[in-house]
């Protein structure tokens, strides 16, 4: 969770998620103390404020990654979003390097996004399958009716026919807080998370691969499109 979040109320309602990409950034703080701080106290400090009812953890399937880490929180309600209290939530513990303050060793790019479609609706919200696939786009300028067709009446079904692929969920991005330092800024405005069970990791490996046969369609948005960031990344909590 970032420092500094936006307070006023978000002026839409339903559910969404916060993302939160992070890395350690001083060599102060080991890895296994940063996933202590963020399992054991962190993420019980989200949930007891009561905006975000589930909370789960990635990590990039890339060794090479350069921001490995990924925390998806479910949001039910954007308009039940306290921003002061998560604004608020400590970020100093004495399990930190001399009691100090996470963003003194890690560097934390958040972003709320405002759910816009769903597959197999009947999974839980709360629930998360082991492998994820991240794939956030800016289309073309003046092309997002064009982008929006091609997920919901291509992209989504071809995706669908992968092996062990067990839901997609779109979103658009609702607000970011991006500290200096980071690549974050200006995220692109779709996100889609695509979900695999463990036979994945196999199918796969550690990097995003277009389709293969490609079609037209597909050829066009990529081409066209200002910004596409994709990862695969594997739960860790």
């Amino acid at each position: 969770m970032a420092e500094n979040l936006a307070k006023p109320p978000f002026p839409f309602t339903g559910p969404g998620l916060l993302i939160a990409r992070s890395r350690i950034t001083s060599p102060e703080l080991s890895e296994d103390v940063f996933e202590r701080w963020y399992n054991e106290v962190h993420i019980p400090d989200v949930l007891a404020v009561g905006t975000i009812s589930a909370a789960y953890r990635f990590r990039n399937s890339n060794p090479a990654a350069e921001v490995p880490y990924l925390a998806v929180y479910t949001v039910p309600e954007f308009s039940k979003v306290d921003m002061g209290k998560l604004g608020a939530l400590p970020m100093a513990h004495e399990m930190l390097p001399g009691g100090g303050t996470i963003t003194d060793f890690v560097d934390i790019d958040s972003q709320f996004y405002k759910l816009t479609q769903e597959e197999a609706q009947k999974l839980s919200q709360d629930a998360y399958f082991p492998v994820l696939l991240s794939a956030a786009m800016e289309p073309a300028a003046g092309g997002e009716a064009d982008f929006d067709a091609w997920y919901r009446e291509e992209h989504l079904d071809q995706m669908a026919k992968e092996p062990g692929h067990k839901r997609a969920r779109r979103y658009r991005l609702a607000f970011q807080n991006t500290p200096a330092g980071m690549s974050g800024a200006d995220a692109p405005s779709w996100l889609t998370l695509y979900e695999f069970d463990e036979s994945g990791k196999e199918k796969l490996g550690t990097e995003v691969k277009p389709l293969d046969p490609m079609t037209p369609w597909t050829k066009r948005m990529l081409e066209t499109a200002q910004r596409v960031e994709a990862a695969i990344y594997y739960r860790i909590f």
